[in-house]
């Protein structure tokens, strides 16, 4: 589980081999591990389960990331494979960045299945890395190039934001 650094939000990542196991899981121990959570942080509010499949990775966290960036987005339905696209731009910009942001461990693309929406689970070395990333005169965490302004520039994305989290608590799965 992680904590936002806003102070007041929390974010859970849950990873499974299939379908079959994550049904398994929900009738067996979901419940339970509910309720170790519950214990852990009282009154926490559940505002829903998204369901996304990975897609791409970059990177390797060699070390114990301080910061994991999430960041969503959303695009067009009309557009077929608009999230799908979108990732593989980031890749091709990224790939091609002569000074890539630094303090960026690794990047985890998911996709949902119909399409429309993706995740990126992004880890860092610190939050202030992440700041710095942005704070630099390319576009985003790019430089300024042609590859990051067609990111950018991306017809089919729809809403889209980040937010910054930290460690604060691993659960891990019973054998």
């Amino acid at each position: 589980m992680l904590a936002g650094t806003d102070g007041d939000s929390l974010f859970h990542f849950s990873q499974w081999a299939d379908g079959p196991a994550y049904e398994e899981f929900f009738r067996t121990s979901r419940d339970e591990r509910n309720a170790e959570v519950d214990a852990a942080v009282p009154g926490i509010v559940r505002v829903g389960l998204d369901d996304y499949r990975p897609y791409r990775s970059v990177g390797t966290a060699a070390a114990t990331p301080g910061c994991v960036v999430i960041v969503e987005a959303a695009f067009d339905p009309a557009v077929p494979d608009a999230a799908r696209a979108f990732a593989d731009l980031v890749f091709d910009a990224r790939a091609t960045d002569p000074a890539p942001a630094a303090g960026g461990l690794s990047g985890n693309f998911h996709l949902s299945p119909d399409g429309t929406r993706m995740l990126n689970y992004a880890e860092w070395d610190s939050e202030q890395a992440h700041a710095q990333a942005l704070a630099s005169p390319g576009p985003g965490v790019g430089s300024d190039t042609g590859q990051w302004r067609r990111v950018l520039d991306f017809a089919a994305l729809g809403t889209n934001g980040f937010r910054r989290y930290v460690p604060a608590l691993a659960l891990v799965p019973r054998p």
